[in-house]
């Protein structure tokens, strides 16, 4: 299990170690919605009418194939996943070969590939007291959670201004001028994570969304005097547009405004 903040690393990880070792990695975004059948499998129509087949989920497919199953933000999903999880997760913790009975006509059992594993993921919120956990939605037991302790854990800690830094200098070097606007002591990842973080938003910004922001500006084709209003609009996109205090909102598109240097009668427009 990699468990940390949002934008720490934990997927990026995952994909680094899975191509230094030529494997092949499926992964599942878990919420309140995905239950068992989503990852073992279930009956679907055919082409003829009245027909139904049997399709096998991720965990049946990786299982048998030997992939990687990674599982992000499994405490967010339903009781009866992690519950269905647990005997593989023992299994794995003992030495022993994972396996399941694929709930077919035909009652088979699989026996995972040599190669499967199953990597979760736990995302973490920072507070003054350390990390807690992030559910949203998931009705998972303390009973059912328990069974994660089977797991080897990897803690990964948030990023710090001097890796977030290298990082923008390494992939989008053309955006170093910005970097004060985007991580200095009045950027954008300062002011407005620590502002929602204090609100207790479970969603927070992180270098996720400073990533996926420097993305699209390196694919943007702008002219110099739209520059700072492309910035703008983009940062809104980003960073602001998932806030639901709609008083709290306005305030932030104001300071992202003034962060670059747009006249605040046009950033009105925006609230």
């Amino acid at each position: 299990m990699l468990s940390g903040p949002v934008g720490s690393g934990k997927t990026a990880f995952i994909d680094y170690m899975a191509n230094k070792m030529s494997k092949t990695v499926c992964k599942v975004q878990i919420s309140d919605e995905t239950d068992s059948k989503t990852l073992v499998g279930g009956y679907g129509c055919t082409n003829i009418p009245g027909e139904f087949e049997w399709r096998s989920g991720l965990l049946t497919t990786a299982m048998r194939l030997g992939h990687w199953l990674v599982l992000e933000d499994v405490l967010s999903g339903q009781a009866n996943l992690l519950g269905m999880l647990r005997p593989l997760l023992e299994a794995e913790s003992l030495g022993l070969k994972p396996k399941i009975f694929n709930i077919n006509q035909f009652n088979e059992e699989i026996i995972a590939h040599e190669d499967f594993r199953i990597i979760v993921t736990q995302s973490l919120l920072e507070t003054e007291d350390g990390y807690r956990e992030i559910r949203i939605g998931g009705t998972f037991s303390p009973y059912s959670s328990n069974c994660l302790n089977k797991c080897q854990t990897i803690l990964m800690d948030k990023l710090f201004n001097t890796s977030i830094d290298a990082i923008v200098k390494a992939n989008y070097p053309s955006l170093t001028q910005l970097l004060p606007k985007l991580i200095g002591d009045q950027g954008i990842m300062k002011c407005f994570s620590t502002d929602l973080q204090s609100k207790n938003h479970n969603r927070i910004n992180s270098p996720r969304d400073l990533f996926k922001f420097c993305q699209r500006l390196i694919n943007m084709n702008r002219s110099e005097d739209e520059e700072a209003t492309c910035y703008f609009l983009d940062a809104l996109d980003c960073f602001i547009h998932h806030i639901p205090d709609k008083e709290y909102k306005n305030k932030l598109i104001v300071h992202l405004g003034s962060i670059f240097n747009l006249n605040p009668t046009n950033v009105s427009n925006f609230c």
